[in-house]
């Protein structure tokens, strides 16, 4: 049998049950984070929820194109669709490690420090936004050389 699913016939299966109980398994730790007393650890998970839910709605695009060949045929073969999803995926998966790290290096400094005065809040968000932002300059590259080809010709 030729088509899609030739290689592997459970790949529909697989990612879209990764995209159902992803996104609702993520969207309930979100929400019971969200509730309780934001200290350190818990808005890392905050962060940390909030990137495996954005992973896991992706998912809907690896899905869609197994379940069907027409939205395959004119999602995944826009160039600017597929290069964004490839960027944010590699930004919201590697951030993902990046905050476990994070709170890895928080839980060894209290444990080394404890009565030091450790992390605030704010210093762990800002830790994540410039990384997030270095993250996505470095995904973007692969746009710069794209729009320097299109833009050559215009001048």
């Amino acid at each position: 049998s030729s088509g899609i699913n030739a290689e592997w016939p459970l790949r529909p299966g697989v990612f879209t049950g990764c995209f159902i109980f992803g996104t609702v398994g993520n969207a309930f730790a979100l929400n019971f984070f969200c509730s309780r007393k934001k200290d350190v650890p818990k808005i890392i998970y905050i962060m940390i929820t909030s990137m495996d839910l954005v992973v896991s709605l992706q998912a809907v695009l690896l899905a869609a194109p197994c379940l069907s060949h027409g939205f395959k045929s004119w999602m995944l073969n826009a160039t600017i669709v597929e290069q964004t999803w490839g960027m944010v995926w590699m930004v919201t998966s590697n951030s993902t490690v990046f905050l476990v790290a994070l709170l890895s290096i928080t839980r060894m400094w209290h444990l080394m420090f404890p009565f030091r005065k450790n992390f605030n809040k704010t210093t762990v968000v800002v830790i994540f936004l410039v990384y997030m932002a270095l993250s996505t300059v470095q995904a973007t590259v692969p746009f710069w050389a794209e729009f320097s080809e299109n833009t050559k010709g215009n001048h």
